[in-house]
């Protein structure tokens, strides 16, 4: 991707984040559930929990 699509990418991503995370109580949870998002949309080849927290570094 170049610098251009990365920027769409990541505006679409800051909207659909702001669309759901009111079901989400708490700033640490909206994050994790935007990290998750990102996660499975990554050009990754296996995806799981795991392989996704490893990618965020929380695991």
């Amino acid at each position: 991707m170049d610098e251009q699509a990365d920027a769409v990418w990541e505006r679409e991503l800051d909207d659909l984040s702001l669309c759901i995370s009111h079901r989400f109580g708490r700033a640490d949870l909206r994050r994790r559930m935007r990290d998750y998002v990102r996660g499975l949309l990554a050009p990754a080849g296996r995806k799981n929990g795991w392989t996704i927290a490893v990618r965020h570094e929380v695991a």
